[in-house]
């Protein structure tokens, strides 16, 4: 189970260090089709935290900040620590690692962030709507990412994705199109 975890987080510790936003933002929505088609809450949880580090990276008055190389140092020292665990097969300490990690962006986003909302859970609703677009029900893609469910609704009413036709694909046609958008 952790074994298909680690390139991601590779990939996120990578894109991270050389503060490649763009990049993350790639990995977050590899990320998060690799979580619907395995249902897998951990893997939609790295989806979330690598469109959460694409954001702050994407803000300057963040990477501006006085505080922001001591913040990015802890992220990189985490993000080491969460691979590591996975070459271990440490599962809770892996957890805890992503946590720890989930806590310092949204530490991170309250003392320098500009908005009310928080980071995070803009970052669960924007990969649960993605889940949404992919065929996942409203339920499975608030379970996989913890967002709340209000503010998925709200943020799918202000897209078009409820005004799309609906899909005439079956069950397996979408998986396997999920698939093909893998390989």
């Amino acid at each position: 189970m952790l074994e298909p975890l680690l390139p991601s987080m590779i990939n996120v510790q990578s894109a991270f260090k050389a503060k490649k936003s763009h990049e993350l933002r790639q990995i977050a929505n590899q990320t998060i089709k690799r979580a619907a088609l395995s249902n897998n809450p951990i893997e939609a949880k790295i989806a979330v935290i690598a469109y959460a580090l694409h954001k702050l990276l994407s803000k300057q008055h963040v990477r501006t900040h006085k505080k922001w190389n001591t913040i990015q140092k802890i992220i990189q020292q985490k993000l080491a620590d969460s691979i590591q665990s996975l070459k271990q097969k440490k599962a809770k300490k892996f957890e805890k690692n992503l946590e720890q990690i989930t806590q310092k962006i949204r530490q991170t986003d309250s003392d320098l962030g500009n908005f009310v909302q928080n980071l995070m859970e803009k970052s669960r609703v924007k990969q649960a709507s993605s889940l949404y677009a992919f065929g996942l029900s409203l339920g499975q893609a608030t379970s996989l990412t913890n967002a709340d469910k209000k503010n998925l609704f709200q943020y799918i009413g202000y897209t078009k994705l409820h005004d799309e036709q609906p899909s005439r694909k079956t069950m397996s046609e979408r998986v396997a199109q999920l698939e093909g958008i893998l390989e």
